[in-house]
């Protein structure tokens, strides 16, 4: 996940916060609390800091936009999000989808259910983790809302599959897409064998969609080249960008790798500023950084330059 913070500033206008508000914002960001020789933001790292009642300081921009739409709807006269390094912006289509799930479980009534084991997928941290709750809503990590989840039942183990050799894009599928939804599973010596690319079916959703797309792609080429785990982990972010992060933030992040790219001397023939039909190396920008898309879009130029040379 990005090292970027995010900022809600809330103001109230003189109106007393409701009580929803309060137990939504401590349920879903925390109290200031703890160990009082630490600073704030040590003690709240897990997930942010509420400095003051209208000022709260978090790592996930998914809670943030949460905690904004929550006070709009509870009233509040002014709310704005910040990006630490950007500018002021509204929910995206994304948060919107992740508020009303979240309003679905936060504002049922009645018992909750017993704590279980579950299998929590972070979209922002591009990682799963094992995690006992009742409601599995956040990432146990970053505590971003951004999350697919699936019960682990009697087994209480996440899935761990062997690299067998297969082809990069075979191997990163059949890993992937070995449950309900994509889960960035490890893989290594120890794991168990993956299931059969014949057996997985993702059916026709967005996610088939984006699959299909980096299937005979320049992309795939160019990660048959690196260590396969560096490759895997770089077909999970070209695919969570394009799958489940908007297009206005993908665009900053790949224009941001384009001009790092060409300050390190890469050569501007045959890049595109927009972002294709076709996924290539800067769309792991929106996740693992523009600057490390662009390098390595400036090492796969220069191997086909050598290539060609030889």
């Amino acid at each position: 996940m990005s090292e970027t913070l995010w900022m809600v500033v809330i103001e109230w206008d003189g109106m007393q916060p409701p009580g929803t508000w309060y137990n939504r914002m401590h349920r879903l960001a925390g109290k200031v609390r703890g160990d009082k020789s630490e600073s704030p933001m040590a003690r709240r790292e897990a997930k942010g800091v509420i400095v003051q009642e209208g000022c709260i300081i978090l790592k996930s921009p998914s809670l943030a936009a949460e905690l904004a739409m929550d006070a709009e709807e509870l009233g509040a006269s002014l709310v704005m999000k910040y990006e630490a390094e950007g500018d002021v912006f509204m929910g995206t289509r994304q948060d919107h989808e992740v508020h009303k799930r979240i309003e679905a479980v936060l504002a049922k009534r009645g018992r909750k259910p017993e704590p279980e084991k579950w299998a929590i997928t972070c979209l922002e941290d591009m990682a799963v983790f094992l995690h006992e709750t009742a409601e599995p809503i956040q990432c146990p990590n970053c505590s971003g809302l951004r999350v697919h989840s699936r019960p682990l039942g009697k087994v209480g183990k996440l899935n761990r599959f062997k690299d067998d050799g297969d082809d990069i894009l075979r191997l990163w599928i059949r890993t992937r897409f070995a449950g309900p939804h994509w889960e960035p599973v490890k893989i290594d010596g120890r794991g168990i064998p993956a299931p059969s690319f014949d057996d997985i079916d993702v059916g026709a959703t967005r996610e088939a969609k984006a699959i299909s797309t980096l299937d005979g792609s320049g992309l795939v080429d160019a990660l048959e080249k690196l260590p396969r785990k560096e490759a895997i982990d770089i077909l999970d972010a070209v695919f969570v960008a394009r799958v489940y992060h908007d297009e206005e933030r993908r665009t900053e992040k790949r224009l941001s790798a384009i001009t790092k790219f060409f300050s390190l001397g890469g050569s501007p023939i045959g890049i595109t500023l927009p972002e294709t039909p076709i996924p290539d190396l800067f769309d792991a920008a929106t996740l693992l950084g523009p600057a490390r898309a662009a390098t390595l879009m400036l090492q796969y130029k220069q191997g086909q330059d050598n290539a060609v040379r030889d």
